[in-house]
């Protein structure tokens, strides 16, 4: 069978990492089997059996010290610049630990791969954009470039005659090195999730927070050494851009903001809300008063909230309340009848209660204890 490569990353590469990190039960019979897959914090060093919490000091300096390491591999003048992906993926890999216990799996190992690089096929292209402008040595934008040629993958046809100008014109955020392929943890969580199909949700909230951290840290550094008002700007403003007019911007700021949320790609949840709801006007209109004041524009138009608290949102506001019932398929709206509470059969229920839909009739709701069976639905 031939296997599609997976941006730029091959079946090949997959199964290297997958060899790499797997447990040999031949080297140490009878050691009692490893953990398979543990995480290495900036709030601690040390090994397993003596570790040393570290603080808030400490931990700052290990984190600025990190992002010090990552910048210098992307300094145009680096040395290194021409394996900056591979110095940062060597940076970034040891947050990981694994010792996959092939041995003991139910797959094949050629399964196992087959596996991950389906789930690896399921990850987007490229991250959203960020919208970072990369300027020459005296502060002059250079958006369009030129980029140093080690940034960008070598474009499809290019030659080995291909100029500098030429690179420039492929600038593109896909083209990046940075992005041609997952890193070595993305695998290593790919091969994971499908050894271990039953790991609890939080499993990764550990590497994830790291990650956050790091980003955090990262953000702050680049922004305290900024050159140009350009250099500092924040890449959720291309996200932002991205959100379907119809939906709500504070929910969003709530979801976008969580820390849980952070290494999110929202591209297609935008998608899949912009094909039920795309033709939607948004319903968090800001009524205007006086022209220039308050929460009305220049124009005295209506315009969208913008997001940054509940109050300044119309539909935590406004004193009016949208019909928003619907009706089923059949119905006419016009003498439907509206089914009342089943109050003995409510009280009969210990603990938390379902709708039972099998109960249910025309006249009386009535309910069901809640099991793994039952579904929540919003009212929303």
């Amino acid at each position: 069978m031939i296997y599609p490569t997976l941006q730029d990353l091959s079946r090949a590469q997959v199964a290297e990492i997958l060899d790499r990190n797997t447990y040999d039960p031949t080297q140490k019979p009878g050691w009692l089997l490893p953990i398979e897959m543990r995480f290495r914090l900036f709030t601690n060093s040390g090994d397993p059996l003596n570790i040393v919490v570290l603080d808030s000091t400490d931990i700052k300096a290990r984190l600025d010290q990190w992002c010090r390491d990552a910048i210098v591999f992307l300094d145009p003048k680096s040395e290194n610049l021409g394996s900056h992906v591979e110095k940062l993926d060597d940076l970034l890999s040891p947050l990981i630990i694994c010792s996959f216990l092939v041995h003991k799996q139910k797959w094949s190992r050629d399964e196992i791969i087959d596996r991950a690089c389906a789930l690896l096929a399921r990850i987007p292209s490229y991250p959203p954009e960020i919208p970072y402008e990369y300027t020459g040595k005296r502060g002059q934008s250079h958006a369009e470039g030129p980029w140093p040629e080690e940034y960008l993958a070598t474009p499809s046809s290019s030659s080995p005659t291909t100029t500098a100008r030429t690179l420039q014109n492929e600038y593109k955020w896909s083209n990046l090195r940075v992005l041609s392929k997952p890193s070595t943890n993305v695998v290593r969580i790919a091969l994971f999730l499908v050894m271990q199909r039953s790991v609890p949700v939080g499993f990764l909230s550990a590497y994830l927070d790291a990650l956050v951290t790091l980003l955090d840290t990262a953000t702050e550094f680049l922004l305290q050494n900024s050159k140009s008002t350009a250099d500092a700007r924040a890449w959720r403003e291309a996200l932002e851009k991205m959100r379907p007019n119809y939906m709500c911007k504070w929910a969003f700021e709530l979801l976008r903001t969580d820390l849980s949320s952070v290494t999110q790609d929202f591209r297609r949840m935008f998608e899949i809300y912009n094909v039920h709801f795309g033709d939607r006007a948004p319903r968090c209109n800001v009524n205007p008063t006086v022209a220039g004041k308050d929460n009305s524009s220049s124009s005295g138009k209506l315009r969208v909230c913008d997001g940054r608290a509940p109050g300044n949102c119309q539909r935590f506001e406004s004193e009016g309340v949208q019909e928003q019932s619907a009706h089923d398929v059949e119905c006419l709206g016009s003498a439907c009848g509206r089914p009342t509470w089943d109050e003995q059969s409510y009280k009969n229920i210990k603990g938390a209660r379902a709708v039972s839909l099998e109960e249910t009739d025309e006249e009386y709701i009535r309910y069901c204890p809640v099991s793994t069976e039952t579904m929540a639905v919003s009212h929303v």
